[in-house]
Order: C-alpha cells, then structure tokens, then sequence
C-alpha cells in the first residue's frame, strides 16, 4: 500500500477530529465565530502557544513569505477542510489498484443465459400464454374475478394445520 494513500487516511482523520474539536470549542469553551471557525481560531481556542511557535519557527527557519500571505491564508479555511481536502485528494489519487478482476468467474454473468437457452430447448418458450394472468383460464375465477378452484366448505373440510397438532408435541413442554 502506497504512503501517501495512507497519510490521506490520516489528514482525512485529523480532519473528522477538527471538526469534533470544532463543535467542542463552540460548546465547552464558548467562542463565538461565525458558521465555520477557521483553523487559526481553532488552534487559539485550545494551543494559542503552538500557533505562536509555529509561526516564529516558519518565519525564521523557512521564510518569512511562506507564513502571511501562503500558511494565514490557509488556516482561514475550518480544520475539517484544511485537512479533509488533501486527505481526500490523497486517498484517492493514490489508492491501490482493484485486483478483483481475477477473482471473478465470467460464466456466472453468462447463468440466466444458459438457464433460459435450456429452458427453449426442454419445451419452455417466452409466448403470452404461458403466463398465468387475468387474462388467461377463465375458468380458475368466479363472477368477481377471485380464484375459486373448490368451494369453501370443501377447502376447510381438507385444511390441516402445520406443525405439531397437540400441546405434548411442543418443544419444551412434557
């Protein structure tokens, strides 16, 4: 598995985890933002220390450009999108390739095809009338168009019930 597939999994989670810590800061610590607060308002409300050594390490270490008008910019964007849009990017631009192309067998796609060619060949054919609908066998249905094969009395008098017949027959009672 590529690392960079997996680091878009871990921006992709650090991003669910600022947006928690999103909610959390509007709730516990009472900020008021707008709709989003951005990344920079987040990492004041919970590490302002972090945000400033950062910064100062950025500014003397790397170039001083690099942190006002690229990293502010940036963290102007809320936590789940600054990191949420790279890890996505990352996961899928990088995401190993399928290999379930040799684990498939390409006659179970061909199976109603054959099933239905055996069926013409035993006698089975798609015409109208070999389905059973309103149309067709009046002779199956009464005057209101409900089946009535047998009358009602002749269907009780046959009718047993499923299943065990008395109570000494059922699990768990003797």
């Amino acid at each position: 598995m590529d690392v960079r597939h997996l680091a878009g999994w871990g921006l992709l989670v650090f991003a669910f985890l600022g947006a928690a810590f999103e909610s959390a800061a509007r709730a516990r610590l009472g900020v008021e933002v707008g709709f989003f607060m951005s990344s920079q308002e987040l990492l004041s409300a919970y590490r302002p220390e972090t945000l400033r050594a950062a910064q100062e390490w950025i500014e003397g270490t790397l170039h001083w450009a690099l942190w006002d008008p690229v990293l502010v910019t940036l963290l102007r964007l809320p936590a789940w999108a600054f990191l949420g849009i790279p890890g996505v990017y990352l996961m899928m631009r990088y995401r190993p390739p399928r290999s379930h192309a040799e684990d498939i067998d390409e006659d179970q796609f061909f199976l109603f095809d054959r099933l239905a060619e055996r069926a013409r060949e035993e006698g089975y054919h798609d015409a109208e009338e070999d389905f059973y609908t309103h149309h067709t066998n009046h002779d199956d249905y009464d005057s209101a168009g409900l089946t009535a094969p047998e009358s009602m009395e002749d269907y009780v008098d046959g009718w047993e019930a499923p299943g065990p017949r008395d109570s000494g027959d059922l699990p768990g009672k003797s």
